[in-house]
């Protein structure tokens, strides 16, 4: 078990799993919040214990994310600390709660109105979630002197962690709208829109795509060329898919409404699919902010060489 636990391939398949289950659990998670919020609230407090339990995931690779970026010790374990405060804690109430939900409303039986297995797949989850945050307690527990152990390197930038989190968050739900394709698309006939659904839809992979790139050029390639080369693409890609979708807003401004329903219900409540536009609109955002700290880093560089 330690040898697997100390493998180097072990946090990067951990990270790649939790981040590809996170991208369904984080869907179905909004879509049930998304009713919630249109209803006014009505039939919050017996989804609440369902959301929260598929929200864990992401907080999972957000505490990931940080272990790994947080070379002193003490703040790994402090890290570990509160990702076994917050699991225990809210694993807890969720368990308490959901029992009592489905003893009241579900009657202990199967319905399948959420998942095939629900409401007893989620407690299963839920068990799962409570067992890691006791783990991580007892760990903390056992390493309780690196508390008083010295810094030695500087701490992480909080607004990396924060940045990093949207990221991860809005590619996980972007990402989970494609899983529903199967259900939506493959019942035997040929949507009249499709040419228009087809860059809409692979606007969602945009979010993923830039935290592939990421991870190559930290962990990978490391390389200026690389870097370089990925971002030129990627805003070529983004404009390309950007056109294409203005382009099938002025053909049929109606199509999002009559073949993509089941994607984008926040906007569609709403009467305005501003969710389509939240992904091109954001990479470019991100685009942009990565182009200026290449620039800066690059001209940093450039000064050292000289020097």
């Amino acid at each position: 078990m330690k040898k697997i636990f100390s493998s180097p391939l072990f946090i990067p398949i951990l990270f790649v799993f939790l981040f590809l289950f996170g991208s369904l659990t984080s869907f179905y998670g909004l879509s049930l919040f998304i009713p919630v919020i249109t209803h006014y609230f009505r039939g919050l407090l017996n989804l609440l214990p369902t959301i929260l339990t598929y929200a864990i995931p992401l907080f999972l690779i957000i505490i990931l994310w940080i272990f790994i970026h947080n070379k002193n010790v003490k703040s790994r374990w402090k890290t570990i600390y509160i990702c076994g405060l917050v699991l225990t804690g809210v694993m807890f109430i969720c368990l308490i709660s959901h029992l009592l939900i489905m003893g009241f409303i579900y009657d202990f039986k199967i319905s399948t109105s959420i998942s095939p297995l629900f409401p007893y797949d989620v407690l299963v989850f839920q068990i799962i979630y409570f067992a890691i945050g006791i783990i991580c307690l007892i760990h903390s527990y056992k390493t309780r002197d690196l508390l008083f152990v010295a810094p030695t390197f500087e701490p992480l930038k909080k607004g990396k962690a924060v940045a990093f989190s949207f990221m991860v968050a809005l590619s996980e739900y972007f990402l989970g709208i494609l899983v529903i394709i199967p259900d939506v698309y493959f019942d035997g006939y040929i949507d009249s829109n499709w040419w228009m659904i087809i860059p809409t839809l692979l606007l969602n992979l945009l979010p993923v795509s830039m935290l592939i790139i990421y991870f190559l050029y930290k962990h990978v390639f490391n390389t200026r060329k690389f870097f370089l080369v990925s971002l030129i693409s990627l805003i070529c890609v983004t404009l390309v898919l950007v056109f294409l979708l203005l382009v099938s807003h002025i053909v049929n401004p109606k199509y999002i409404y009559e073949s993509m329903q089941p994607f984008y219900q926040l906007g569609l409540t709403i009467n305005i699919p501003f969710t389509i536009f939240l992904i091109p609109i954001g990479t470019i955002i991100l685009l942009i902010v990565a182009t200026r700290n290449f620039l800066k880093n690059n001209n940093t560089y450039e000064k050292e060489t000289k020097n």
